[in-house]
């Protein structure tokens, strides 16, 4: 079963829609997709383009729109996830 949460921003330069993080069962790798935003998103600084699938590290920067974000993995999470 895939469960889904959302993150909400108050974020004008932001899409509703803006990426995805996507969780690859039994490995907790984590995935970030750039899905049809009208703004760039940066990863560390560095635009991604759209479709675009890349692999989270604990500590990367996500630019979307104006904010910044931090991705983190809490260990706890991550083993219910398993």
């Amino acid at each position: 079963a895939r469960r889904q949460r959302q993150m909400c921003i108050r974020d004008r330069y932001m899409s509703r829609k803006h990426v995805q993080i996507d969780v690859m069962d039994g490995n907790c790798e984590y995935r970030l997709v750039e899905i049809s935003s009208k703004n760039i998103v940066q990863l560390n600084h560095t635009p991604i383009k759209r479709n675009d699938i890349i692999l989270l590290q604990p500590g990367d920067i996500l630019t979307l729109g104006k904010t910044d974000v931090v991705f983190e993995i809490f260990e706890e999470e991550a083993t219910q996830l398993i």
